[in-house]
């Protein structure tokens, strides 16, 4: 479960990897929640999908959901490390 307690501290976390399909809850709904939460870092932290599927209908409901990438499992880690690189910085 996401609660707003786990995102009490501005720059807790660098980036969230979530994936998409989860038991409890889907990675989609969590990371609606989590752009949802006031008055913490939720609202900018990137969070990459990460799902075995690549196909654009599935990267466009992530988008909408607040995630910032989608990556494809098998992971990839070169592009992964690439993209993850453009969002942390020093």
């Amino acid at each position: 479960a996401v609660s707003e307690t786990d995102f009490t501290e501005e720059n807790q976390f660098d980036l969230i990897l979530m994936d998409v399909m989860m038991p409890e809850m889907d990675g989609l709904t969590a990371a609606r929640i989590i752009r949802g939460m006031k008055g913490t870092d939720a609202g900018k932290i990137p969070i990459f999908a990460m799902n075995a599927s690549a196909f654009a209908n599935v990267v466009e409901a992530g988008r909408r959901a607040g995630m910032n990438e989608h990556l494809s499992k098998p992971s990839d880690e070169t592009n992964m490390m690439r993209k993850i690189r453009g969002y942390i910085t020093g």
